[in-house]
């Protein structure tokens, strides 16, 4: 596996070379059937702790390249290739203990139950509504947060995971100042999000002063595990994402990218992390 601690776009186009990335695509497709049908990529799961044959479709993407980031599925744990790769940084970076408290942004998702089975002190939650306030659980016990506002007290955490959230809050410098609110000195905020490799953070839509919603480009809906119609992307983010999360108060802000086929990470995966 390769991996690479990135913090600007100089860094990444100097440590991930095109060769490389070419090199490592190329064994890739060759993978690729030849019709438009699901197949499979032999390899080690380090979420399921085995050797596996994860699972690919063309499910968000278009034939012949399917959509990496959100496809090759382990048998296993169920978990895309986005996820494990986060769950590979949460094991490695994120420092926790057993008496460790963590918080996610989200409780209803594969990700959220693969982790609670390792970390007990994890808590979970879920945007319900607008209507809500942070601190609400449902009668489904589904712990309702507003990640601009959230209920915790000062320094609760060890580490603050997020995972294709950021991208669906307008006031996203806020989230990010409530996440380094809520997490102990030393503690990560780790976190990933649609991410623009070659430009700085692209804003889709905006709040206006009266409320509304106006859109700057095409509305993009992602999938929503609380909402069948999906949610909004409001943005998505470039390298500037580094130094809002310094601007913010965080010590250390940088990238983790990696890939490697025999560990079905198609890439380059990226991990965000702040430290506080």
């Amino acid at each position: 596996m390769r991996i690479f601690h990135i913090k600007n776009k100089d860094d990444y186009s100097k440590e991930i070379s095109k060769e490389k990335i070419t090199a490592h695509m190329s064994a890739v497709n060759e993978l690729i059937p030849p019709t438009e049908e699901s197949f499979t990529i032999k390899g080690y799961s380090l979420s399921a702790d085995q050797n596996v044959e994860f699972y690919v479709d063309f499910l968000y993407g278009k034939y012949p390249a399917p959509n990496w980031r959100e496809r090759v599925i382990c048998p296993i744990s169920k978990l895309n290739n986005r996820n494990r790769f986060a769950d590979f940084i949460v094991d490695t970076y994120a420092g926790i203990l057993s008496s460790d408290k963590i918080y996610i942004m989200e409780q209803v998702t594969p990700f959220y139950r693969h982790l609670r089975s390792k970390y007990k002190n994890i808590i979970g939650s879920e945007f319900i509504s607008p209507e809500l306030a942070s601190g609400y659980t449902n009668h489904e016990n589904v712990l309702h947060q507003d990640a601009t506002n959230l209920s915790f007290q000062n320094e609760a955490f060890k580490a603050v995971l997020s995972f294709e959230v950021l991208e669906h809050i307008p006031d996203y410098f806020t989230a990010l100042k409530e996440a380094y609110r809520v997490l102990e000195r030393g503690g990560k905020f780790i976190f990933t999000a649609p991410f623009n490799y070659e430009d700085e953070t692209t804003i889709r839509a905006v709040i206006t002063k009266t409320g509304d919603i106006q859109h700057i480009l095409e509305p993009e809906y992602h999938g929503d595990p609380m909402n069948k119609e999906g949610v909004l992307c409001y943005q998505h983010f470039g390298w500037d994402i580094i130094d809002s999360l310094l601007k913010v108060g965080f010590t250390n802000a940088y990238a983790v990218v990696g890939y490697s086929l025999n560990m079905g990470f198609i890439g380059p995966q990226m991990v965000f992390i702040g430290e506080k």
